[in-house]
């Protein structure tokens, strides 16, 4: 392994890392703005979340960076296959199979791309209107959601992080993505 290899992997663990924060910082924002009536003080600081989320949706969509992340995938898709298959974040072998066929990947990788300025303009109108002090439901949809996670597990796994993989697709399998990405 070079020192190019070493910076491409430390680019994906980036990644990794930014798609962890977007997906808690979705849940922390999704769970203030559960409260319909908040103070118009708490509706700036539930805005600041959002901004961050944005924030992060934006860098890990970025079209240039998207695409040179899914290179990186597709370059180490065997590897990550191999030790998607060693993982514990699968109740069955059908799960484990379906896995190792790499397409929640892909499709996670044309979600993220197909939802990026949907996502990005949705979100700031949200963040206006939480500004302007007008309560706006959170969450970013479904699909949103499982794209990043289908691409985080097979990060985690290319990375040869089992574990964390497995983590992440028990989370990907618990709040059904493979059926809300066949619908989209």
């Amino acid at each position: 392994m070079d020192s190019s290899d070493v910076q491409i992997d430390l680019a994906a663990q980036g990644w990794l890392s930014a798609a962890l924060d977007a997906l808690t910082a979705d849940h922390l924002w999704t769970r203030q703005l559960e409260r319909q009536h908040l103070p118009v003080n708490e509706m700036k600081q539930v805005a600041k979340v959002g901004e961050h989320l944005r924030s992060q949706w934006d860098h890990l969509t970025e079209p240039g960076s998207l695409k040179v992340h899914s290179d990186w995938l597709h370059a180490h898709s065997i590897l990550a296959r191999d030790v998607a298959y060693r993982s514990t974040g699968f109740r069955n072998e059908k799960q484990q199979h379906d896995w190792a066929e790499g397409n929640h990947v892909l499709r996670g990788v044309e979600t993220l791309h197909e939802r990026r300025d949907s996502e990005l303009a949705t979100l700031q109108r949200k963040i206006d209107a939480l500004n302007d002090g007008e309560w706006t439901p959170g969450d970013l949809p479904a699909p949103a959601i499982c794209g990043m996670l289908a691409v985080a597990a097979g990060t985690a796994f290319g990375l040869r992080q089992p574990y964390f993989g497995g983590f992440l697709t028990k989370w990907f399998y618990d709040v059904d993505c493979p059926t809300i990405m066949m619908t989209i």
